[in-house]
């Protein structure tokens, strides 16, 4: 990541012919900045983090981090003391039916082997036999870092392959603020098209290598195969 965001609102302000920023405030593409950058995360799913928290003994239920938009896998470890990752495994996840079958009678204590995703909060299966600090990793996608100033040195967190489409995305907010309703609309659905031809890009970033997948480049001789 190493766009500017100041570069960004600088382009789009010469786009939208208003260099000098009279009638489109820098204070305001900054917000229009924000909002795009959160559709991207909550269409795309384009920011992923993991988030350690603790186990509890006897305790079943743990809240997602704040700023999460979907989860992704939970890992455990039965180490009391972990020092590596290699001290942690990935749980498979059950849905309600299975939850509610298998917690139903009773709800022990002991090897932790399933979650199930809630609402607001994620459930453990079985619950924790003793406490232990950084016991699990969440993954999660999230929102990114919604931006009150606008500062120098700071960089766009999406991928810089993005920015042209970022940069769209703020003139047609801005157009629309500015009471040009009718073409911000139909704006914005192209370039809701334009977001969605870069989901593939974002979530597998590698270029699949396999043959069967994916043929080699050029033209073949002789006809078609």
């Amino acid at each position: 990541m190493s766009v500017l965001v100041s570069s960004l609102i600088d382009r789009a302000l010469v786009k939208l012919m208003d260099p000098g920023a009279r009638r489109y405030k820098r204070e305001a593409m900054l917000q229009y900045f924000n909002e795009i950058q959160h559709e991207f995360a909550t269409s795309l799913r384009c920011f992923e983090d993991d988030y350690y928290f603790n186990l509890e003994a006897n305790e079943g239920a743990y809240s997602y981090p704040p700023n999460r938009v979907q989860l992704k896998k939970v890992r455990i470890t039965q180490n009391p003391s972990p020092t590596s990752l290699a001290d942690y495994y990935p749980l498979d996840e059950w849905f309600e039916e299975e939850f509610t079958g298998a917690t139903a009678l009773s709800r022990p204590s002991g090897y932790i082997h399933h979650y199930f995703a809630r609402s607001g909060w994620f459930e453990l299966i079985e619950m924790p036999a003793a406490d232990i600090i950084n016991g699990g990793i969440v993954t999660t996608y999230r929102i990114p870092l919604w931006l009150d100033t606008e500062e120098p040195n700071t960089l766009m967190e999406l991928p810089d392959f993005t920015q042209v489409a970022v940069q769209h995305g703020m003139e047609i907010l801005a157009r629309y603020a500015g009471r040009d309703r009718a073409a911000g609309n139909s704006d914005w659905e192209r370039w809701k098209l334009e977001m969605a031809d870069m989901d593939g890009k974002i979530s597998d970033p590698s270029v699949d290598r396999r043959a069967s997948v994916r043929p080699p480049r050029g033209y073949y001789r002789g006809g078609m195969r």
